[in-house]
C-alpha cells in the first residue's frame, strides 16, 4: 500500500471532492483506490476551516447574522458545490412520484426542475438558522467534525450498498477497493460521532445521532427509489446527514 500511495490519495480526494486547490498535484492513477477512504480527511480540512472562520468571525465581533449566512456559504464554497448538484438531481427524480424508469431518466436530465429549486431553498433555510444559532452560542467544535461524520458515512455507503446500475462514478471510486477502505471509513465517522458526543455536550451527541440517521434514512429513501447508489445519490445524503446535524444541535 505505502503511504506514499496514501498521501497521493489524500491529495487526489482533495482535488475531486473539494474546490480546494492542491499545489503541485500529479495525478497518479495507483493511488485512485485510496480516494474514497481519504474522504473524511478531505471533511477535516473543510471543517478545519469552518470552524476557523467561525472563530475568525467572533473575534471581529461582526453583526451575528451575516456572519451565519457567510458560514452557511462557506463549506458550500469549499466543495465547488458538488453535494448541492447531487442533492437538487435526486430531489427532481424522486419527488416527482414518476415510475421507476421515469425517475431515472430525470436524474441524469441536465436541466434543473422546480422539486430542486424548492428543495435546494429549503434545506438552504435550514441550514442557515442552524448555522446562526450555533454561532451565537459559540459550538465551534461541532463545524470541525460534521464534515467528517457526513463523509465518513457517504464514503461507506458508496462503497458497500448496491450501485445504480450506470453510475460510472460510483463504480470508478470502488475500483480495487479492500476491506479496511470500508474499516476505515467507518472508523473514521465512529470517530468522529464519538468526539461529538464527548466533547460536544448534549448539542454535539444530538449532531451524532441526527447526522448518523439522516445519512442513513436519506440513502435508504434514495436507493428504494432509484435502484442503487450513485455519485448524486451520494451528495444528497451527505447534504441531508449535514442539514440533520445542525439543526438537531440547534434545537437542544
Amino acid at each position: 500500500m505505502g503511504a506514499s500511495n496514501l498521501l497521493k490519495g489524500f491529495a487526489q480526494s482533495m482535488s475531486m471532492y473539494s474546490a480546494i486547490p492542491v499545489p503541485g498535484l500529479k495525478w497518479d492513477s495507483r493511488a485512485d483506490r485510496h480516494m474514497l477512504a481519504m474522504y473524511p480527511l478531505v471533511g477535516a480540512v473543510i471543517g478545519g476551516l469552518w470552524m476557523g472562520a467561525a472563530r475568525l468571525l467572533e473575534g471581529l465581533e461582526l453583526p451575528a447574522l451575516p456572519c451565519g449566512a457567510l458560514l452557511t456559504v462557506l463549506p458550500l464554497l469549499l466543495t465547488g458545490f458538488l453535494h448541492l448538484d447531487g442533492f437538487m438531481d435526486v430531489c427532481d427524480a424522486v419527488l416527482s412520484r414518476r415510475d421507476k424508469a421515469r425517475r431515472l431518466e430525470i436524474l441524469k436530465d441536465s436541466h434543473t426542475g422546480a422539486f430542486a429549486v424548492i428543495s435546494l431553498g429549503i434545506l438552504l433555510m435550514l441550514q442557515f438558522s442552524a448555522v446562526h444559532t450555533l454561532f451565537l452560542e459559540r459550538e465551534r467544535l461541532l463545524f470541525l467534525l460534521i464534515p467528517i461524520l457526513s463523509r465518513g458515512w457517504s464514503g461507506l455507503g458508496l462503497l458497500r450498498l448496491p450501485l445504480l446500475e450506470g453510475s460510472s462514478m460510483g463504480a470508478w471510486a470502488r475500483k480495487d477497493t479492500g476491506p479496511w477502505h470500508g474499516v476505515f471509513l467507518g472508523l473514521c465517522a465512529a470517530a468522529a460521532a464519538l468526539a461529538l458526543g464527548i466533547w460536544g455536550g448534549l448539542p454535539g451527541i444530538a449532531a451524532a445521532a441526527a447526522g448518523t440517521a439522516g445519512y442513513w434514512l436519506a440513502v435508504w429513501f434514495a436507493v428504494g427509489q432509484l435502484g442503487g447508489v450513485s455519485g448524486d445519490v451520494s451528495g444528497y445524503a451527505l447534504c441531508i446527514s449535514e442539514a440533520a446535524s445542525l439543526m438537531a444541535a440547534a434545537l437542544v
